[in-house]
């Protein structure tokens, strides 16, 4: 799944769904890797965090679901910053319909330090989303997805 259409974020102070990828019902099964890499962007009015997640759920809206990665800026003020985001899912053979992800925590950019994997109790044979979400602290600053890809690597 490709998309291009690009969207900015609205709200002020609070988590918001930028986008969502659908992973159609038994596209995925145990043993095979989802691959997301996304292209975002953000501009600051100030020093303060500027966070995005991707997230793993069953409903494609809303900012619910499990995190599985998470990566935090802290960028100067009016600075633009363009990010590159990848990260990898792994559906496990061992429990099934289970995703293992290293969640990334605290990085900088799209670089961090894993501190935990998540693990999303997922049913992979009907549809599921992942989602792409951005938060950011302070009015003025610009949260803007630019496009992301999803691939399934077939084990």
């Amino acid at each position: 799944a490709t998309s291009i259409a690009e969207v900015s974020g609205t709200a002020t102070t609070a988590e918001e769904l930028l986008t969502a990828f659908t992973i159609t019902g038994g596209d995925c099964v145990d043993t095979d890797t989802v691959i997301v890499r996304a292209l975002v962007s953000h501009s600051s009015s100030s020093g303060s965090q500027k966070v995005w997640r991707i997230r793993v759920d069953t409903s494609a809206t809303g900012t619910t679901g499990t995190i599985v990665a998470e990566f935090q800026n802290n960028s100067a003020s009016g600075a633009t910053i363009p990010l590159k985001i990848y990260q990898d899912i792994k559906c496990k053979a061992n429990g099934g319909n289970t995703l293992e992800t290293a969640y990334t925590n605290a990085g900088a950019f799209s670089q961090g330090v894993l501190v935990l994997l998540a693990t999303a109790n997922i049913d992979l044979t009907t549809d599921w989303y992942i989602k792409i979400t951005s938060d950011k602290a302070v009015v003025g600053d610009v949260m803007t997805f630019k496009y992301g890809d999803i691939e399934i690597h077939k084990a």
